[in-house]
């Protein structure tokens, strides 16, 4: 018996890094260490990636500004942007320029999605408790997560209920 696709010619690097880039946008590091998974050699997975750079395919300065807009985009804190753009390999500790300094309309913005989730908890304490958890456990401070959850929570109280 023999294993499905284990006769079949192994891709030139080369082709094999296209092929990743082909499916989603990579770092230098997320690709190479792609390729030296699939087998390919250490001097092979670079000689690849320099060249996908040369190319202009690999662009680590750029890729990083778009997946901290991203982020951003999608209500991340400046911690949670730092954290997931270090794991990409595309860290530094300052954030891109092109993050806009708006972190407590972020928090803002994801309170009020789980203040929603939490419109049949009727115990203030406990729902209190619970958007300040999910506030915190994205990355958000303990300042920026305390000044939203008041605002929320005040804004909540003085409306009337259906």
């Amino acid at each position: 018996m023999t294993c499905k696709g284990a006769d079949k010619p192994r891709l030139p690097v080369l082709e094999q890094a296209l092929k990743y880039l082909g499916v989603r946008l990579h770092s230098a590091r997320e690709l190479k260490n792609k390729l030296r998974r699939k087998g390919y050699s250490e001097a092979e997975s670079t000689e690849a990636v320099d060249e996908c750079i040369r190319l202009h395919f690999v662009d680590d300065a750029q890729l990083r500004e778009d997946y901290a807009a991203e982020l951003a985009r999608g209500n991340a804190s400046n911690r949670a942007i730092r954290r997931k753009l270090a794991e990409s390999g595309l860290g530094g500790s300052a954030l891109p320029e092109n993050v806009p300094d708006n972190e407590y309309e972020r928090a803002h913005a994801l309170g009020e999605v789980k203040l929603r989730t939490l419109l049949h908890e009727h115990d203030p304490r406990k729902k209190s408790e619970k958007l300040l958890r999910a506030l915190l456990s994205r990355g958000f401070s303990l300042s920026t997560a305390l000044q939203v959850r008041n605002a929320l929570l005040c804004n909540d109280a003085a409306e009337p209920e259906h």
